[in-house]
């Protein structure tokens, strides 16, 4: 829970990355290769948990839980930078091929059957795998699924439609804010209505 509170709460500083230097597409990307770098961790200390004989155990148990503290971390900025960019890149698919915003709505069914698809996956053959075979099993099948994305987004590359980074609407909204708060002292303007008499 706390890996996801961190993904939902980064997910805003991402989003300002993805808009004003990196791109969506490329924040994407970044978003998985952090993930696999968090899941390749977990699977180190899964295996390091499972196959260093007990008499060292004790000796490096907190190495062990330190690479499994890293590993979560990379995760939840994986999932941070996954949140911000891969829906507003996915629009980007509908809207720059002259649809508007009506063709732009067709992404978010495909989107959710995608999410909920996986989301399937891994409650049963991953979990499966991790009940019956061991949590490595489970952490190596993440990998895969990272690495499968990995390819796939970059064979696709040169047929989406990547728009450069803009700049974020946070930075408006600062922006407009920041003025505001520097003409607060601005004098007030004479709503009095006077009549003159007759």
């Amino acid at each position: 829970l706390a890996v996801i509170g961190c993904g939902y709460f980064l997910a805003v500083v991402a989003g300002v990355l993805a808009d004003a230097r990196l791109g969506r597409y490329n924040t994407y990307c970044l978003a998985l290769i952090l993930q696999l770098c968090g899941a390749v961790l977990l699977l180190s200390a899964s295996l390091c948990a499972k196959y260093i004989h007990r008499s060292e155990r004790h000796v490096t148990a907190t190495w062990i839980e330190a690479i499994a503290m890293v590993g979560l971390v990379l995760l939840a900025l994986g999932m941070a930078c996954s949140y911000s960019s891969a829906i507003p890149l996915g629009v980007d698919q509908y809207r720059m091929d002259g649809g508007g915003v009506s063709a732009a709505a067709g992404f978010f069914p495909r989107y959710y059957v995608s999410l909920n698809t996986g989301a399937l996956v891994s409650f049963t053959i991953v979990s499966y795998l991790e009940i019956s075979q061991g949590f490595e099993y489970g952490f190596i099948a993440s990998c895969l699924g990272f690495c499968l994305s990995l390819i796939c987004l970059r064979v696709a590359r040169n047929r989406l439609q990547l728009m450069p980074p803009l700049g974020s609407p946070l930075a408006t909204v600062w922006e407009v804010f920041r003025e505001a708060l520097h003409r607060r002292k601005a004098p007030a303007i004479d709503r009095t209505f006077h009549t003159s008499n007759p």
